[in-house]
C-alpha cells in the first residue's frame, strides 16, 4: 500500500497534464510490474500516489507536480490521504 496524496489549487480550464507528463520521471521499475508512482489530473488539482518502489523517483515526480500547481496558484494545498 502506498502514500496517497492531494495536490489540490485551481486546476485552469482545459487543462490536460499532458506537457507535464512529458516532464515527468520514468515512473517504471525495472524487472517488475509496478510502478513507483502514479498521479492524475482532478477537479481539486493533482492525485499522486507513491507506490514505495523508488523514493529518489517518487520525490522528484512529486516535486514535478508541486512545481506545476505552482504555475497555476500561488498557494497549494498538499493533503496526505
Amino acid at each position: 500500500m502506498g502514500l496517497e496524496y492531494k495536490i489540490c489549487f485551481p486546476v485552469p480550464e482545459g487543462f490536460t497534464g499532458e506537457g507535464l507528463a512529458r516532464r515527468l520521471p520514468d515512473a517504471t521499475i525495472p524487472g517488475s510490474q509496478w510502478t513507483a508512482y502514479d498521479w492524475s489530473v482532478e477537479p481539486y488539482g493533482f492525485y499522486f500516489l507513491d507506490n514505495g518502489g523508488n523514493g529518489s523517483v517518487s520525490a522528484c515526480a512529486l516535486r514535478c507536480l508541486m512545481d506545476e500547481a505552482l504555475r497555476h496558484a500561488t498557494q497549494v494545498v498538499v493533503e496526505e490521504l
